[in-house]
């Protein structure tokens, strides 16, 4: 009895620190904190969204803020004439517009306007645009053509005397942006540079920042401290003070125009050796004594020793090295100069964004498929982002 007894108290007593411990952490302020960053969240994700939907979004719906219109059903609407405001929806394969009507859209103009208008019979052709049949009369007017054969786009008024249409296409999300993306502009080529040029860059960089972190904090040598001070001073000089001079030696070299230019200015900093050197002195020396009393090879104590060690710090600095050249812009625009050298950001910025016809779409497809790899790389390494952010934040 005496054992029950304690043994309720004491679930009693924990049960009340449990229910203590969620009161407390559903305090008014905690809540209105959880409801602030909700709202600061989805404040910083909405240009994400929009630029998403904008990927799948027609030309013509470009600038609807609707995220994602749905409307399929092509139409006529009157913009001018005694029919303004009026929609009329187009079915089946031909139209007429225009007195007397004899296809599947009927357009009634009141008695007595457009009397001596001609109809304007249009035809869907292979690709599934609107074309007008025979030769556009000089009483009709499409897009400001009055003769010649003409085909009916999206946003485009067809005048039958006074009166004016323009043309709906409808609104239906759609992937033609990313189908011209590939073959109009041949992004596939310009995202193999990209992933050629960062791989090969984040791979090599990690490699020299480790080696030159792990001699930094292992080894005795002469100048060691200068040096530091040396390596801290130039992480001071700003890159773009450095373009000149890199892009006069690159020119010196022949090396301008080539990958193995753009790859060798910045293929290994100051910044990543200070950053592997601090996550290395964790690291006991006698663990690496014992390694080469038992006769590994200092490579063999870096590579089998230290750096499962520092595996965190190695996938922080993999994701930010990544995400530094994926996203390198000035300094491939300088270098490269053949446009089938291009990496992703020149192509959004040089080929699509000034061609001059208002290519929103394709852009914004590039910019989408562009942001995927930073991102899937991000969701891959975040734990070891995480701990190798915090290593060496606590003690003990």
């Amino acid at each position: 009895m005496i054992s029950e007894r304690l043994s309720a108290k004491k679930s009693m007593r924990i049960g009340g620190d449990v229910v203590g411990q969620r009161s407390r952490w559903l305090t008014p302020a905690s809540i209105l904190l959880y409801v602030a960053l909700t709202l600061i969240s989805v404040f910083m994700l909405a240009p994400l969204i929009y630029m998403v939907c904008c990927a799948f979004k027609t030309s013509s719906d470009m600038f609807n803020y609707t995220l994602l219109p749905y409307e399929p059903s092509e139409k006529l609407i009157a913009v001018a004439g005694p029919l303004k405001d009026q929609k009329f929806v187009i079915q089946g394969d031909q139209f007429t517009i225009g007195p007397p009507q004899n296809a599947t859209v009927r357009v009634d103009f009141p008695a007595g306007t457009e009397a001596g208008a001609t109809p304007l019979k249009f035809v869907r052709n292979e690709s599934g645009q609107w074309d007008l049949e025979g030769i556009c009369p000089p009483c009709a007017m499409i897009a400001g053509k009055t003769g010649g054969k003409a085909t009916l786009k999206a946003g485009e008024i067809v005048q039958i005397g006074t009166s004016k249409f323009m043309y709906d296409a409808g609104h239906v999300p759609t992937v033609r942006n990313f189908y011209d993306l590939f073959t109009k502009f041949h992004f596939g080529r310009h995202l193999l540079n990209s992933f050629f040029l960062t791989s090969t860059a984040t791979s090599i960089s990690l490699i020299l920042c480790s080696l030159g972190g792990f001699a930094l904090v292992k080894y005795q040598f002469k100048g060691k401290k200068i040096m530091l001070g040396i390596m801290l001073a130039t992480m001071m000089i700003p890159s773009s003070v450095l373009l000149a001079p890199n892009y006069e030696l690159l020119a010196h070299m022949g090396l301008m125009n080539t990958f193995t230019g753009l790859l060798l200015p910045g293929i290994v900093g100051a910044f990543g050796m200070l950053l592997f050197r601090q996550a290395m002195l964790a690291v006991p020396d006698d663990l690496i004594e014992a390694a080469r009393i038992d006769g590994c090879s200092e490579f063999g104590i870096y590579w089998k020793i230290i750096m499962p060690v520092v595996r965190p710090m190695s996938g922080a600095f993999c994701l930010m090295a990544f995400m530094a050249n994926w996203n390198s812009f000035l300094m491939p625009m300088i270098v490269l100069q053949s446009e089938q050298l291009f990496t992703v950001p020149i192509v959004l910025s040089q080929t699509i964004g000034l061609t001059g016809d208002n290519q929103y779409g394709p852009m914004m497809a590039g910019t989408f498929i562009g942001v995927l790899p930073p991102a899937i790389l991000f969701f891959l390494l975040q734990k070891e982002f995480i701990a190798g952010l915090t290593t060496g934040a606590v003690k003990g």
